[in-house]
């Protein structure tokens, strides 16, 4: 197995589970929520995590058949993520998913799901961080399979309702 990281668009390899433990744990702390800049504001950054079935020291294929993207607000102690990999049989047609949260905040954490637009995930599609922890460790050591430990629901590729 092979996880293919990236944090703040730069790109990072894991090839075992002391190492992918270190890539969550790093995901964790060094994504960055928006703020206030001289001029205008920040985005923060997002990251993405793609596992690939191969023995280490394989060369990484160009594009993936999975993706976990992961935006957190450590000050609000939210995050918020979008899959796609296998089709789902309930839902053939849809490729992309959301975590949901059945007890959103009654508050707008803000959490980054795509800062070049840029776009935030809606309260209700955000979960505690240790549900990101947990999500995370079940993707990557799942072979990519969307995570069970959080619940999901469709959306865009960059985490946005369907509804809104």
């Amino acid at each position: 197995m092979i996880v293919e990281f990236w944090i703040g668009g730069k790109r990072n390899l894991a090839s075992d589970r002391h190492e992918v433990q270190k890539a969550i744990e790093r995901a964790l702390n060094e994504i960055e929520s928006e703020r206030e800049v001289p001029v205008g504001f920040y985005a923060g950054t997002i990251a993405s995590f793609h596992v690939f079935n191969i023995p280490a020291g394989s060369e990484v294929p160009r594009f993936a058949d999975n993706a976990l993207t992961v935006g957190i607000n450590r000050a609000t102690g939210y995050g918020g993520m979008t899959w796609w990999g296998e089709k789902i049989p309930e839902y053939p047609d849809q490729a992309h998913w959301v975590t949901r949260n059945r007890n959103p905040p009654n508050f707008d954490p803000r959490v980054t799901a795509d800062p070049g637009h840029p776009l935030w995930y809606d309260k209700r599609n955000v979960v505690p961080m240790k549900e990101v922890a947990s999500a995370l460790e079940d993707f990557c050591f799942n072979n990519g399979k969307r995570p069970t430990v959080v619940e999901w629901e469709p959306s865009t590729v960059n985490g946005q309702r369907l509804d809104s």
